[in-house]
């Protein structure tokens, strides 16, 4: 009997990992901004997470332009690493490497050009 409680204890205390923890999705409406003065975007992205493949579609709005934008990335808990292209054309906007916590998405993102290892932060609310 001793041993099946204490087992169950460990089971419990496994599946209560943190926000960023092990079966955590990153499934949801997310919205934020790429800084890297003087080049900021506003980005809203919705997410879908199938196994560690990452999709979504929103916006990219950047000197009072709105561009659609289409979003692919491998998530591994806690590490989302994503493309960021211009629909339809299909042109990169930016390359994403991000650390998921606590409902936040943040981490650099790269284009060749204006951003250079910008920071990147999207939040999804609670």
């Amino acid at each position: 009997m001793r041993r099946l409680v204490c087992s169950l204890a460990v089971l419990t205390l496994t599946a209560c990992g943190d926000a960023s923890g092990p079966g955590v999705s990153v499934t949801g409406h997310w919205s934020g901004q790429v800084l890297d003065l003087p080049h900021q975007a506003s980005v809203s992205l919705d997410l879908v997470q199938t196994g560690t493949t990452v999709t979504g579609t929103g916006t990219w709005i950047e000197g009072g332009i709105q561009v659609p934008a289409t979003l692919n990335g491998t998530y591994t808990t806690p590490n989302l690493v994503a493309t960021l292209t211009q629909s339809p054309s299909g042109r990169t906007l930016v390359t994403w490497t991000a650390v998921h916590s606590n409902n936040t998405l943040s981490g650099p993102a790269n284009d060749g050009g204006n951003y250079s290892d910008a920071a990147m932060a999207l939040v999804r609310p609670p």
